[in-house]
């Protein structure tokens, strides 16, 4: 597509070009990324989110501005990598790297991206203290921002140590340890739509 695109700015037809790559084109290579068997996926998801950003910086178009959607999608590769304990640790890095690279954006995290971010540390991490403290920083962060849904309680349970996972929810959960969803705080949820 961008071979084809670039021979139609040659021949002069890149403004009526019907195969201009946009920011959809690039989220939905990403996507096929995240859905292979391959253990960089991580690594290929960055590369095809910095070559949209480098585009965009360079042409202004907003058709190829990286959406939260396309930076959820990046970490969402990364959560679904694994393989050696360095592709895991490679992986987590830039998971990390996109959620900054959001906010440099000048969008804000939201509830994708937390439940996200703490998929990876579950994924990318052994359990104990390493995993614990990310889970307690993302879990912090997304109370204060005010995006704790479902997705994330189901995120935060299954990423963090049973006792780290009952400080953090503190009286959601029942004597049993059970979240009762429509029991979370609406300061704790009040942005997720």
């Amino acid at each position: 597509m961008e071979v084809m695109y670039a021979n139609d700015i040659k021949a002069g037809i890149g403004a009526t070009s019907n195969v201009k790559p946009s920011i959809r084109t690039y989220t939905a290579a990403m996507g096929a990324w995240v859905r292979s068997r391959d253990n960089a996926k991580s690594q290929h998801a960055l590369r095809i989110l910095k070559k949209a950003l480098d585009m965009y910086k360079e042409s202004g178009d907003e058709e190829i501005k990286p959406t939260l959607y396309t930076y959820n999608t990046a970490i969402d590769a990364c959560a679904r990598s694994g393989g050696s304990p360095e592709q895991s640790a490679k992986a987590l890095k830039i998971a990390f790297a996109v959620n900054k690279a959001i906010i440099a954006g000048k969008l804000e995290p939201n509830h994708v991206t937390y439940s996200t971010l703490l998929k990876a540390a579950n994924k990318l991490l052994p359990a104990g203290d390493q995993r614990n403290q990310i889970c307690k920083a993302v879990f912090a962060k997304c109370v204060d921002k005010g995006y704790v849904d479902t997705n994330v309680m189901k995120a935060l349970e299954q990423a963090a140590d049973r006792d780290v996972y009952y400080d953090l929810v503190g009286e959601v959960a029942d004597r049993n340890g059970h979240v009762h969803f429509e029991e979370i705080p609406r300061d704790w949820s009040k942005n997720v739509n």
